[in-house]
Order: C-alpha cells, then structure tokens, then sequence
C-alpha cells in the first residue's frame, strides 16, 4: 500500500469516527510531505480522543513510512493546504461561527466628530481598496 493510498483510508476512517470534524489533504511530493487540515478549529485544540487517535496515526504513519512525513493543521495555522487532493466531512461537521467584518459599512458609519490627521472627516478621502488590504 501507498503512502498515498494510506493516508486516504486514514482520512476516512478519522471521519467515521469523527463526524463532526472536517478533513482535507494534500500530498506534496516534491517535500514528501502528507498535510492534513483538521477542522473546526475548536475540535481540533480540545477534542482529547480526535488528539489522541492523530497521534497513534502520526507514529503509525512514520513507522510504516519513514522516508516521509504527515503532518496536522488547522483553520488559522501557518502552514494551509494550497491544493486539496480529497476532502471528506463527517455527517455532523458544523463550522466554527465566526465573525464577519463588513469594512466598507464601518467607513461609511463614522461620526462626523472624528479627525483624521486634524482634518473634519468631511474632508478626509478614503481608498477602499488600500482600506481592504489593511
């Protein structure tokens, strides 16, 4: 069996057992490197078995494979996924709320008492793409 064709089963398995989590994965070869992302975020930093059962993979993986190497992320994390090879979802995966942040409305919502820069905002032009960019 493949690293490859392992790590699927895996992915599988993990949400079988896990149905409220969401796996994605991507294999990079040229770093022989197996990456999964873990989410909801909230899952993955305190869910004791889901931690447990990745560890047991993450051995298993290195024992079975050692030339490469799998490792774990999650929403937020330095190291993302740039090119999904499979994604599964357990039956009961629910993201993480967020907050969404409309930019454009809370410029367009300041107080007329506020100075930028000691100008009256009246006078004050705003570039709403540099704005997004911030």
């Amino acid at each position: 069996m493949t690293s490859t064709e392992y790590t699927r089963g895996k992915i599988q398995e993990l949400v079988r057992l896990f149905p409220f989590v969401k796996c994605s994965y991507e294999h990079r070869e040229q770093f022989a490197t197996h990456y999964l992302e873990i989410l909801p975020k909230s899952v993955f930093e305190s869910n004791e078995q889901l931690s447990d059962y990745l560890d047991d993979l993450f051995f298993d993986f290195i024992e079975l494979y050692p030339k490469e190497s799998i490792a774990f992320s999650t929403d937020g994390d330095i190291s993302r996924i740039n090119t999904t090879d499979l994604v599964e979802v357990g039956v009961q995966y629910e993201p993480d709320e967020c907050l969404v942040w409309n930019s454009i409305d809370m410029l367009t919502n300041v107080s007329p008492q506020v100075e930028v820069i000691g100008m009256p905002i009246e006078s004050f032009e705003f570039d709403y793409e540099f704005a997004i960019a911030a």
